[in-house]
């Protein structure tokens, strides 16, 4: 077996991620048989079959998007994210090709870059962020910068994490960075008012995310897929409406009309406020996530979102983002 051509690193799932192959013996009953195989392992994860066909190409997005799952940040610090990408190769004949990684991303994915399209960040106790990207082979470092009110500031670096493949993230988590700025550089987490977190690779900075603190106790996080296959994370300061709906189910009996069964489930309408026209254009994209979660009780809950629409300009004047969600599962409801 040969190959010819190798997809694209980092291809994603939801597209074509194609090994070209020549040169591999076909049976007479069976033809030309090509496994799908993790770089890991030896075990098949599924095997094609060619008939008349010297040139063979084989798409592995669907084995990857089989391997794959994205769950929102809840580990704070320094990490690998095994399930975010998957490296895959072909087999046949005995022999096997190099790997390539696919991923959750709509689009092939770039390395060494911050996978979000999240320009302002805040932070507020209790929350956490999640700042992904796909690192070179090495160390990675993260130097975390805390400033009060009175520009005092502390810095300190993380563990590192040796990358060897894959993606990586840093769980900014807003208790655990002030907890540390106080023990060890005599910061007051209550006048924390901003978090500067360095992604370093080896010795050289990659990029800087920058955090404002700003304490929203009434406010909504939630957390969406983002279109690189990372997740964005984001507090809605305003909760315009929050309500319990209620389906009932009625049946005529002996005795009259009678409920059979009721569901319920929480809905809530978040406004961002008023967001210039790129925040508001990136929180829109909360509508067509395929998964959402939200921030409540010290947990991630999974939540559907409602809306099917989201303005996000109005004439080139800032305007306020509104997003209507409802919890997965129903509430519990009691059936006589």
């Amino acid at each position: 077996m040969t190959v010819t051509t190798y997809p694209a690193d980092y291809s994603s799932a939801f597209g074509d991620a194609i090994f070209v192959v020549r040169g591999v013996s076909a049976d007479a009953d069976k033809g030309a048989q090509v496994q799908i195989l993790s770089a890991s392992s030896t075990t098949p994860l599924g095997t094609k079959y060619f008939f008349n066909t010297s040139l063979i190409r084989v798409n592995v997005a669907s084995y990857a998007r089989a391997y794959l799952k994205i769950e929102p940040p809840t580990i704070a610090g320094l990490q690998t994210l095994p399930k975010r990408a998957v490296a895959l190769r072909v087999g046949a004949d005995g022999t096997y090709s190099a790997s390539r990684y696919v991923a959750l991303g709509a689009d092939t994915l770039s390395q060494g870059v911050l996978l979000s399209d999240v320009a302002q960040r805040r932070l507020s106790p209790g929350e956490v962020d999640e700042i992904t990207f796909i690192p070179p082979s090495g160390d990675v470092w993260i130097h975390i910068t805390a400033t009060d009110s009175k520009r005092k500031s502390y810095t300190w670096r993380t563990l590192p994490c040796v990358a060897s493949g894959g993606m990586v993230s840093y769980v900014a988590d807003f208790d655990s960075m002030a907890l540390q700025a106080q023990s060890e550089g005599g910061l007051v987490p209550e006048e924390i008012v901003k978090f500067k977190a360095e992604v370093l690779f080896g010795a050289l900075t990659a990029f800087t995310v920058t955090y404002e603190v700003v304490p929203n106790p009434q406010g909504v996080r939630l957390a969406w897929v983002n279109r690189y296959g990372a997740v964005d994370c984001y507090t809605f300061p305003v909760e315009s409406k929050n309500r319990i709906r209620v389906q009932r189910h009625t049946e005529n009996t002996a005795r009259g009309s009678e409920i059979t069964e009721g569901n319920a489930w929480w809905e809530q309408t978040l406004s961002a406020g008023l967001c210039n026209r790129n925040e508001a254009e990136c929180l829109a994209t909360i509508a067509t996530a395929p998964n959402v979660w939200r921030w409540s009780g010290g947990k991630w809950e999974p939540c559907i979102v409602l809306s099917t629409d989201v303005t996000t300009h109005n004439c080139d004047e800032p305007c306020a983002v509104n997003i209507t969600l409802r919890g997965a599962d129903n509430l519990n409801t009691q059936t006589l």
